[in-house]
């Protein structure tokens, strides 16, 4: 074998070797595990008070849009009558 394909087989195993990452043990997957559910939990979390606070702001908006639609109706009624 050539020296320059020794070497450049030498250096790809290497690089090979160092490119393997060990896997995560057992108890550090379950962690990663339980960080991942507790981040989703706090995003959901998150998600659902904003949710209930644009429904409420929504339902104030309709609320308010009912009311000022009442008002109309009834001041025709009365302008209607006199």
């Amino acid at each position: 074998m050539r020296p320059k394909t020794l070497t450049m087989i030498l250096f790809c195993g290497a690089f090979a070797l160092a490119a393997c990452d060990r896997p995560d043990s057992p108890s550090q997957t379950v962690r990663d595990v339980s960080e991942a559910r507790q981040d989703a939990r706090e995003e959901m979390r998150d998600v659902r008070r904003e949710a209930d606070e644009r429904r409420s702001t929504a339902a104030g908006e309709v609320a308010r849009t009912e009311a000022e639609a009442t008002f109309e109706v009834t001041k025709s009624r009365i302008e209607g009558e006199h």
